[in-house]
């Protein structure tokens, strides 16, 4: 088939860019023609993307740039449409949607025209998004989890057979603890030998809820202190670590009025994640809402570690709240807290966590797995309409 793959993003370093690389390394692997747009202003991508989008190009696959906010660009995007005669058309996230959906208004339909839907934020009655998804045009919605599904039916007025669930994927090539040196990536980020480590890995946003990682922090640091004054000598000591985009200058006040500054680790932005997740030994998730499965989550199961996250959105989909990790009520420190210091405390218990959200990740969401479920529907929609 030849497919295209739309996206709004500028570059490969945010969950839905990252998933639509993903998927077309994995359509081209299996014999497709893929071809992929990204946004840029001007029609021109900024010299600072340049790496991360040069993947694409590596991987096989051709690369497009539009800036999907100007008319113009929708009028040569759709004669791009017409000459190249794509088989799919599969968008990701709601401006580039939007841009194929005017740029096919009055123009031939591409034969199978899917979007995917990564959030659980609901569809406003009267938006442009709820209308580009009502269209008969859009063969179908793909929603990364259930939750994601029930609210897109629920406030887009969707019939259920329209929206498919099909999860995100993670590389266990790239996300592989047999290919990481954890020793060394702790050394990398100064983490002291034989300290015990509570991570997370996300850019900062309020919805990503890093005010109650740091006061569950805290109070962690507290329980710790607490006990080694009690029983000097005892248990190793416990780092906070935070990776992501803007945490230190959004967060740093804060974690030096909690009085955990000494013991907390923020190395911004880190390209290696893999080796960042190797650093970690508990991995949490303290997100507060708009999530639709954190992608995180399956990366710190391949990469064999127990996982703590807030019952927010899809999340509940692969952390088995005592199977394949512990589920926290959001916005709820004390109960964040109380979860990793059980952990810490048992880590027999969070070895048998971790290894089976391991398996898990294994049995149903590797790249393969992904892209079988998302070949299989284009087909299925190709060939129902030639039945009519």
């Amino acid at each position: 088939m030849k497919i295209l793959q739309v996206a709004t993003h500028a570059s490969i370093t945010r969950g839905g860019a990252v998933q639509l690389y993903r998927l077309a390394r994995e359509l081209l692997r299996r014999g497709h023609d893929v071809t992929c747009i990204f946004h840029a202003w001007n029609g021109r991508p900024a010299p600072r993307d340049a790496a991360t989008l040069r993947g694409v190009e590596e991987a096989g696959a051709r690369l497009v740039f539009y800036d999907m906010t100007r008319w113009r660009s929708i009028l040569r995007f759709r004669r791009f449409l017409k000459s190249e005669r794509f088989d799919v058309v599969h968008t990701h996230r709601d401006l580039a949607l939007e841009f194929v959906t005017a740029a096919t208004l009055l123009g031939p339909r591409p034969p199978v025209f899917v979007t995917n839907r990564g959030s659980t934020y609901r569809l406003h009655r009267f938006s442009l998004t709820r209308w580009c998804y009502r269209r008969a045009a859009l063969d179908r919605v793909i929603a990364v989890a259930g939750a994601v599904k029930d609210v897109v039916v629920r406030t887009g007025g969707l019939a259920s057979e329209r929206v498919e669930v099909v999860y995100g994927s993670v590389d266990t090539e790239m996300f592989d603890p047999a290919r990481v040196d954890a020793a060394r990536a702790r050394e990398a980020l100064g983490i002291p030998p034989g300290a015990r480590v509570v991570g997370t890995v996300a850019t900062w946003a309020p919805k990503k809820g890093y005010d109650y990682f740091f006061n569950a922090a805290a109070q962690v640091a507290g329980e710790v202190d607490r006990r080694e004054n009690v029983e000097p000598d005892g248990a190793a000591p416990v780092y906070f670590l935070a990776a992501g985009r803007r945490v230190e200058r959004k967060m740093s006040d804060l974690v030096e009025s909690l009085g955990i500054r000494e013991r907390t680790i923020l190395p911004g932005h880190c390209e290696d994640v893999p080796s960042v997740l190797a650093a970690i030994d508990v991995f949490v998730v303290s997100s507060t809402k708009g999530e639709g499965l954190t992608g995180t989550i399956r990366e710190a199961m391949a990469m064999r570690k127990p996982v703590i996250s807030t019952d927010v959105s899809g999340n509940r989909e692969i952390v088995d709240d005592g199977a394949t990790g512990l589920l926290v009520p959001t916005r709820d420190s004390e109960s964040l807290a109380r979860a990793i210091v059980s952990l810490l405390d048992d880590p027999s218990r969070a070895e048998r966590l971790a290894r089976a959200g391991y398996d898990l990740v294994q049995r149903k969401f590797t790249n393969a797995i992904r892209g079988e479920r998302i070949e299989a529907l284009y087909r299925s929609i190709a060939e129902a309409k030639t039945r009519r």
